[in-house]
């Protein structure tokens, strides 16, 4: 009897064992399958020409719909090994997001982002660049709604990423929006676009604003150059590129803010609906 009882100890131990290697096998074939899997979706996120599945593989790896998703851009931080950064970028998002896909691009480190509120997403920044190549720009992607509309969040990211060098002095973590001029001197469409639609903004705010706006950007900043054109106060001025900056959100008396409507008004003019 009591080698019976042995016997049974014995194989249901083995049988435990067995168990747990098939159980980890399946696991480390999952973790293999996800890895693969979350790379062939921030490749198509980046490439912008995302199909129908991509909803169907964002749904295999547990994602859930979001009300704020944006993808996260930094630099590697050790080419050599670029599964240990792509680890380590997805540890430190895992405690302040509520999803996280990573990706290794060449010598870029790719994070798409999914959490409750836009407003986490300076906070989150700025705690992945920890992560991410010291020195090196980092860069946050428009906050988006959907999974439709992440790859423009992942091309304004990847564009800001590549042309953030060109800002003499770049805030790190910086959002793509921020670097709107750099993004369009370089070709970027959608960058391109947006300031079209800032100087449509100005336009309409009707031609007394866009006038002492503009009259102030090409008398380079000068308040009473500004109102010696237009024939009016310096205070006058003064007073309607304030309504000008709460109107549009863009100082054009910030020298950052004022090379963006300069650009702006440039890309505007030069439009054939314009001409």
């Amino acid at each position: 009897m009591h080698e019976i009882r042995h016997a049974v100890l014995r194989y249901s131990r083995e049988v435990a064992f067995s168990a747990a290697e098939v159980y980890a096998h399946a696991a480390e074939l999952r973790g293999t399958w996800d890895s693969r899997l979350e790379a062939l979706v921030v490749h198509t996120l980046i490439r912008g020409d995302p199909d129908e599945s991509l909803h169907t593989r964002m749904d295999a790896l547990g994602w859930k719909r979001h009300p704020a998703l944006f993808v996260l851009v930094g630099a590697n931080p050790d080419e050599q090994e670029a599964f240990t950064a792509g680890l380590s970028l997805r540890q430190q998002a895992m405690d302040i997001a509520d999803d996280v896909m990573v990706g290794v691009s060449a010598n870029r480190l790719i994070a798409v982002i999914g959490t409750s509120d836009s407003a986490h997403a300076d906070t989150i920044g700025t705690r992945l660049a920890g992560a991410c190549a010291p020195n090196k720009p980092v860069v946050i992607g428009p906050v988006v709604r959907s999974f439709a509309e992440l790859p423009s969040s992942a091309q304004a990211a990847v564009c800001g990423f590549q042309t953030a060098g060109a800002r003499r002095t770049c805030p790190r973590p910086v959002h793509a929006g921020d670097l709107l001029p750099e993004r369009a001197l370089s070709g970027d469409a959608q960058a391109t676009a947006q300031l079209r639609r800032l100087y449509e903004r100005l336009r309409a705010a009707g031609p007394v604003t866009a006038d002492t706006v503009e009259a102030y950007l090409d008398t380079g900043g000068s308040l009473e150059g500004t109102a010696k054109q237009l024939y009016v106060h310096p205070n006058t001025v003064r007073y309607r590129l304030r309504k000008a900056a709460e109107e549009l959100g863009w100082d054009a008396t910030s020298p950052r803010d004022g090379y963006v409507l300069q650009l702006a008004a440039t890309v505007g003019r030069a439009t054939p609906e314009s001409l």
